[in-house]
């Protein structure tokens, strides 16, 4: 026999099933484990290091978190107006031992940066100290500037 009250109860047991989906996907489980919608954004970041730009008059300033890199794991390169930072680190399991775990493997870290200005690649400067790395990148002359002055007459 039909009864309408069947239908709103499979309605309700259908919005209850989505809600608790919604609920793992976005705030994790009860037991506390990170959230699968979380953890694609933790992947995304991990990926990334995290940067900042400052800017003067004539250059900008770039600082990029690169901890646990050495020099030669890190590349820089300027092309199409965009400064590209990568690197690159190899899994380090010492000699004679097996991973039992290991959180700390590889690494591939990759960002491009646009500007406003012209940039003067030719003078772009960088070191890497304690894990930051410090790019100056200085602006073109002809994107300073210039103060024009107005004659009489």
């Amino acid at each position: 026999m039909y009864n309408h009250w069947n239908d709103i109860e499979r309605t309700w047991a259908a919005m209850e099933a989505l809600r608790r989906g919604m609920n793992q996907a976005f705030s994790g489980s009860e037991s506390g484990e990170t959230p699968r919608f979380g953890r694609l954004i933790q992947a995304a970041a991990a990926r990334t290091p995290a940067v900042d730009i400052f800017e003067v008059e004539d250059a900008y300033l770039v600082t990029a978190d690169l901890p646990g890199f050495k020099r030669e794991d890190v590349e820089l390169k300027f092309a199409n107006d965009q400064l590209l930072i990568s690197a690159t680190r190899a899994a380090a399991t010492p000699e004679g031992y097996q991973a039992v775990m290991e959180e700390r493997g590889a690494l591939q870290l990759s960002k491009a940066l646009g500007f406003a200005a012209k940039i003067d690649a030719e003078h772009i400067e960088a070191k890497l100290s304690d894990g930051v790395l410090e790019v100056r990148i200085p602006k073109h002359p002809e994107a300073k500037p210039r103060q024009i002055p107005i004659h009489i007459g």
